[in-house]
């Protein structure tokens, strides 16, 4: 599914990236973990198209990355959920945006309504003022069945109506899961997507995002710095430093994984090569 090929990235002259080769096949679940610093986070927005390498390739499913791509989720530690915006509404903000823009990202459907269309592009055009975008494009929840499916799948279906800073940390994180996949990606990054959250919260959402990887298909790449994060979610886990290496851990995702003996090798293992 995913292919990079001798990438290079440099940051202020800085490489963070030298002749980079990745590969990533189709419904996998990877894991990014590594020091501070080392390019996780770059690496992720590399593949999701917002930022582009000083040189070298990046292929998802035979297309060159040099622009984001409408299957590719990503999902972020601080949310960006809009704050004048209901659970509900910033749910629905993606399908909205996707109606003006259509499904390849580009170009507007022809059968829209015009008079629907000129509305959505003067929201996006007024961003001097908040209240004519909350008046418009962003909060106005579409009327497609998948947001109610996605609100109730994860169980956020009764704050649909709250705003973002009436939600606990573990809510908000759920509505930016629930927008993202309410757009049907093949493909889903996350960064440091759980790090703020309370040990349980934390928990509960790996376990979530274990469950919804199978019943949707998805391909993951995690960025964490947590080992024990990188553990649970990663069947693969790429671990940048000093050297690049990956390290298979084919157990991950089945049930009572976190308990057993394997675990708790496979983290022991993780931070000794940290050390290194």
């Amino acid at each position: 599914m995913i292919t990079v090929s001798a990438l290079t990235f440099t940051y202020n002259t800085t490489p963070i990236f030298q002749n980079f080769n990745w590969q990533v096949a189709h419904g996998e679940a990877w894991a990014i973990l590594g020091p501070s610093g080392c390019g996780k986070s770059t690496l992720l927005y590399l593949l999701a198209g917002l930022r582009k390498p000083t040189s070298g390739e990046i292929l998802i499913e035979g297309e060159t990355i040099t622009r984001p791509r409408p299957r590719t989720g990503l999902v972020l530690q601080d949310f960006g959920l809009l704050p004048w915006s209901t659970c509900e509404e910033n749910v629905s903000l993606g399908l909205r945006l996707r109606g003006f823009y259509g499904p390849d990202g580009k170009h507007a459907p022809l059968e829209q309504n015009h008079e629907e269309l000129k509305n959505t592009k003067d929201s996006l055009n007024s961003l001097r003022s908040p209240r004519s975008l909350r008046l418009n494009l962003f909060s106005q929840p579409t009327q497609d069945p998948t947001v109610d499916y996605w609100l109730n799948r994860l169980a956020i279906h009764p704050v649909r109506a709250q705003y973002p800073a009436q939600l606990s940390g573990g809510q908000r994180q759920r509505t930016a899961i629930a927008r993202t996949l309410a757009l049907n990606p093949d493909l889903l990054l996350m960064d440091e997507p759980f790090a703020a959250l309370d040990a349980p919260t934390r928990e509960s959402l790996q376990a979530l995002t274990l469950e919804l990887r199978a019943e949707q298909h998805l391909t993951t790449i995690t960025v964490t710095h947590s080992i024990e994060e990188a553990a649970i979610l990663g069947e693969k886990i790429l671990l940048l430093g000093k050297t690049i290496q990956v390290i298979e851990n084919p157990n991950a995702a089945k049930a009572g994984y976190r308990n057993s003996a394997e675990y708790g090798e496979m983290t022991q293992r993780l931070r000794g090569m940290m050390a290194i």
